[in-house]
């Protein structure tokens, strides 16, 4: 990409999209918050792609009430519950997420990939969004290239 205000960002995610592959890591969900950020920052320039974004989240937002009854129910309970509160306390405190919650995130991430097996329907269903986000994003990118 040689144009738009995340051109950096932009290459820094295909760095860690790439990192990801090559550790062979399922979820490349951690490279996602960096250009999110940059992109909901210029969001009159990446109007479209924010757009995609949602559309890629709807799958998990039908499943939400089955995923949350998985996560309140398995043996990551205790750190998806500390990943809920952190959650709902950046919202409330129009603080970021992703800084503020980065601890617990991170526990949860490990916790659930320790029981990869018990929340294999979980990792299906983001696998599959982050899929659509990262074919969206790709092609958004080519189309700006001149």
């Amino acid at each position: 990409m040689k144009e738009g205000p995340c051109k950096e960002t932009y290459t820094a995610f295909q760095d860690c999209v790439e990192e990801t592959a090559e550790k062979k890591k399922e979820s490349i969900g951690k490279c996602f918050p960096m250009l999110d950020k940059c992109m909901e920052a210029h969001s009159d320039y990446y109007q479209p792609i924010l757009a995609a974004e949602n559309a890629a989240l709807e799958p998990l937002m039908k499943e939400e009430e089955r995923l949350l009854a998985m996560l309140k129910g398995g043996g990551c309970k205790e750190s998806f519950m500390a990943w809920l509160d952190c959650s709902e306390e950046a919202e409330k405190n129009k603080q970021d997420f992703i800084t503020k919650c980065a601890g617990v995130s991170a526990k949860l991430d490990k916790c659930l990939d320790a029981d990869s097996e018990y929340y294999q329907p979980y990792f299906a269903l983001v696998k599959t969004a982050e899929e659509h986000m990262e074919n969206e994003v790709q092609a958004f990118f080519s189309r700006k290239q001149p």
